[in-house]
């Protein structure tokens, strides 16, 4: 089975009427298209713009838990979220930094950090971990 990527390139989501036009435009212009991923932490916003019978024919990716796109996680308009942890980021750049001025620590060139792909099944132990390290800063 082979694919073929295309890019639909929005310049501001800002202006829903524009958007959603020009959404589903490209959408019955492209019936082929079975998946889409939005390199942003809106595609709450993508998912609002697309004509439900549509919907349910593609399968949607995502950046950023956050609330909106969790509720479409969660209500089946989202297939699929890649989280990229913000709290680990920050404290991961607190920690190198803190080592560099306290211990005088060179930092390695390149530091790597784990993200999450987060599904229906798994949303909500992600965010007990978030909120875990929430708690014990209070």
């Amino acid at each position: 089975m082979s694919s073929k990527s295309q890019t639909l390139k929005l310049e501001s989501l800002d202006n829903t009427v524009e958007t959603k036009e020009k959404i589903n435009s490209y959408l019955i212009e492209n019936p082929e298209i079975k998946g889409i991923f939005v390199p942003s932490s809106r595609i709450y916003i993508i998912v609002d713009c697309i004509e439900n019978k549509t919907l349910e024919n593609i399968k949607l990716i995502g950046f950023d838990n956050t609330p909106q796109n969790i509720e479409c996680l969660l209500n089946d308009s989202v297939s699929f979220l890649i989280s990229q942890k913000p709290f680990d980021q920050g404290y991961e750049a607190v920690r190198i930094l803190t080592d560099y001025l306290v211990q005088n620590k060179t930092p390695n060139s390149k530091t790597f950090l784990p993200i999450d792909i987060l599904i229906k099944e798994n949303v909500k132990y992600n965010e007990r971990i978030e909120y875990m390290f929430e708690s014990e800063q209070s």
